[in-house]
């Protein structure tokens, strides 16, 4: 099929209409809000049209961010039902046409996700889309969909709006940041949603036996990418598929890759404003100061020379650290070291790294249930190590953001960590890694840090200045979804049959 000029050459400036679930700065919970803070604003660096949607949640009203009404009352329907909601134009991140979604009885909520009606929700912000995307005039090349609570777009786009000619050239990209949560549902709610019960089979959103957001993503999308390189490899396999390990690897050819970039504006310690003393590679040794403040800061003992490994993290199941509770007494016991931990999550990890704290009143500094801004950058800067013994992980941000710093990670070597750590030795390296997930395991290559750390001074040096070396930064990740827009156009054209 012949391309119309409208589609031709990779370098045209392209339409995207971006959607995820939350994004920085106005709301986070993991790395996702950090990506969509980050990639809308590379890609209008590559002169694109970005326009976004997001939720209005409670936490957002809470930040008095600079907003403009659109509509005051926009009619959705979903299912049989219609919602009136309001649309805001917030000018929160320069140069992106970022809009609201404001329903206030489903996003005027404590936390973002977790609730019986999360179907709904997410469902509406789907559908707001589409119905959004008409109303600003806003015709879409691509809408790039962000896990699965974005997923029913590229369903409503193959199904209930296959037909309308706003998006008949409109392609999908899905992008899998962790395939772990999945967005699974009664199949009674298919009609809630929107979507024909005839979708409800396993060449659709079907799930073992579930109605599955991230299924539709996966399923219907026109290209789907994941954030490392690994972490595509690895989906395709039982053991991190989480069941949808033979739908990937039937979609190998559309499955692609890219590893997430770091915002180099926000974290740079050479500008960072919310550290006490900046430095590059060439006042590196400046970096100690920092040390200083944040032992300081944390009630521990202040000493520039005694290494410091740091944590900021969520304290999940997936990321790995009943190791670190499993290892701690005796890296504690044996090692001249002190442990910085911020971070919040599952109880069971609060409570162990409180009680840690109490245990090793000189060794350990903790900040827990609470994200603190300001603490994680003085963390990145002043600590010596950073560790993320993840059982598994899509890309990482915490070990790009640590090179960054001259932060030397330690690493789980699984997903993107294996793609952004690559081990000291005397002549290369950023870092320190370990291959089988285990306690004994963790412990030994920590215990290589400090050996180089204690021993190796110039190594150590070098090292830093190879981790500061990275470029991890959006440039060329953007310029990799490009050429993904690319192919999901063309394979849209495709499928259609239009010219």
């Amino acid at each position: 099929m012949v391309r119309s000029k409208q589609h031709e050459g990779r370098a045209e400036k392209r339409r995207i209409l971006y959607l995820a679930s939350e994004m920085m700065p106005l709301v986070k919970t993991g790395g996702l809000a950090d990506v969509a803070g980050a990639l809308p604003k590379a890609l209008k660096e590559l002169k694109h049209d970005v326009c976004a949607l997001l939720p209005k949640y409670e936490a957002i009203e809470r930040g008095k961010w600079r907003t403009r009404v659109v509509f005051k009352s926009f009619p959705v329907r979903l299912g049989n039902t219609v919602y009136k909601v309001g649309i805001e134009r917030c000018y929160a991140i320069t140069g992106i046409e970022l809009y609201l979604l404001d329903y206030p009885a489903f996003y005027h909520r404590p936390h973002l996700y977790g609730y019986h009606d999360d179907a709904l929700r997410f469902a509406l912000l789907c559908r707001t889309a589409l119905e959004l995307s008409k109303a600003i005039c806003f015709q879409p090349d691509v809408i790039h969909c962000n896990d699965w609570q974005t997923g029913l777009v590229p369903a409503y786009l193959n199904t209930t709006n296959l037909h309308d000619g706003f998006f008949l050239r409109t392609a999908t990209v899905f992008t899998i940041h962790n395939l772990g949560y999945q967005g699974n549902f009664t199949p009674a709610l298919l009609s809630d949603v929107g979507l024909p019960w005839e979708t409800f089979s396993i060449e659709g959103v079907e799930f073992y036996g579930h109605f599955s957001f991230m299924k539709a993503g996966l399923y219907y999308s026109d290209m789907l990418t994941t954030v490392s390189p690994r972490y595509a490899q690895e989906i395709q396999t039982k053991e991190f598929g989480e069941g949808f390990h033979g739908l990937l690897s039937t979609r190998s050819n559309e499955l692609v890759g890219i590893l997430n970039g770091v915002d180099y504006d926000f974290w740079n310690p050479k500008t960072d404003k919310m550290i006490p003393v900046n430095y590059d590679a060439s006042t590196v040794d400046m970096k100690r100061k920092n040390k200083a403040h944040l032992q300081e800061q944390l009630g521990l003992p202040v000493d520039e020379q005694k290494p410091v490994i740091g944590i900021v993290s969520r304290l999940a199941w997936q990321k790995g650290f009943d190791l670190l509770i499993e290892a701690a007494d005796e890296l504690l016991s044996k090692h001249d070291l002190q442990l910085v931990i911020l971070g919040a999550g599952e109880e069971r990890y609060e409570s162990a790294f409180i009680d840690l704290a109490k245990a090793y009143p000189t060794k350990v500094g903790a900040r827990i249930g609470v994200y603190d801004e300001p603490l994680a950058h003085l963390i990145y800067a002043g600590s010596d190590m950073f560790l993320m013994p993840s059982r598994y992980e899509p890309c990482g941000l915490g070990q790009m953001i640590s090179l960054r710093y001259g932060t030397l990670p330690i690493v789980h070597y699984t997903g993107g960590l294996i793609d952004t750590v690559k081990e000291v030795d005397e002549e290369t390296g950023n870092g320190f890694g370990f291959h089988k997930f285990e306690a004994r395991e963790m412990l030994s290559a920590i215990e290589k840090a400090l050996s180089i750390y204690n021993n190796k001074p110039q190594l150590w040096r070098k090292a830093m200045l190879n981790a500061m070396g990275c470029d991890y930064s959006w440039k060329h990740s953007a310029s990799e979804y490009e050429r993904i827009y690319e192919m999901a156009i063309q394979r849209r054209i495709n499928k259609l049959g239009v010219e």
